[in-house]
């Protein structure tokens, strides 16, 4: 019969088969490491992966039930995104501070490394003033720590002979630690800091000299 779609032993047979995937996934979470050298959370990836499979196996309600579903889907998804936008204004409203006053301060195209100690935030999760100095090198060049450039996973590297004191690439879990003048100024023409406050801490910049940094 024309529009009947496929027998039901070929949908079974297509239903197992995209079942793979969901169950390949959950298995995973349980025989994959919780990360490998720098690269994380690995195991920790592949629940939310089962999940998303998992829809492909699903039959698809018809009539008032697929009205239902496709409502509920909709409001989950403007809500989702009505808080993360809502998380993010908040953010830089209360947290950010004055970053735009500290990177319009700094000349274009120089080094600079950004070292904030505490990297929390009430509103955004992973570490969000991790990758503050990027704001620079997005508006005005240069070169930023932390970055990835240099590691296996990243497609941007360091110059051959460019690169800081520290190699093609810093050190794993070199934004976890404590940085002074005398490892900084060897490489670095700028040091963006930020005090611990997290209600819009101040941003304080050193220019580095030969000697060390200063205020």
């Amino acid at each position: 019969m024309r529009g009947a779609g496929p027998p039901r032993r070929q949908r079974r047979e297509e239903v197992f088969a995209l079942a793979t995937l969901p169950l390949a996934c959950a298995a995973l979470y349980f025989v994959t490491p919780t990360a490998r050298d720098f690269i994380w959370p690995i195991a920790g990836r592949f629940p939310v992966l089962s999940l998303l499979t998992l829809i492909v196996v699903l039959r698809m309600p018809q009539g008032w039930p697929a009205t239902a579903v496709t409502l509920i889907l909709s409001v989950t998804g403007v809500a989702s995104i009505s808080l993360a936008c809502r998380q993010f204004v908040q953010f830089e409203a209360r947290e950010l501070g004055d970053l735009d006053g500290a990177i319009a301060s700094i000349p274009p195209r120089q080094r600079v490394a950004s070292v904030v100690g505490d990297q929390r935030s009430h509103w955004v999760n992973a570490s969000p003033f991790l990758h503050v100095g990027s704001y620079y090198q997005l508006e005005k060049g240069g070169v930023v720590a932390f970055t990835f450039a240099g590691f296996p996973h990243w497609p941007v590297a360091f110059k051959p002979g460019r690169e800081p004191p520290t190699g093609p690439h810093l050190p794993v879990k070199w934004e976890w630690h404590t940085h002074g003048a005398e490892e900084l100024f060897l490489y670095y023409d700028y040091v963006l800091t930020r005090d611990s406050d997290l209600q819009g801490g101040l941003y304080q910049l050193h220019w580095v000299g030969s000697g060390g940094w200063i205020t």
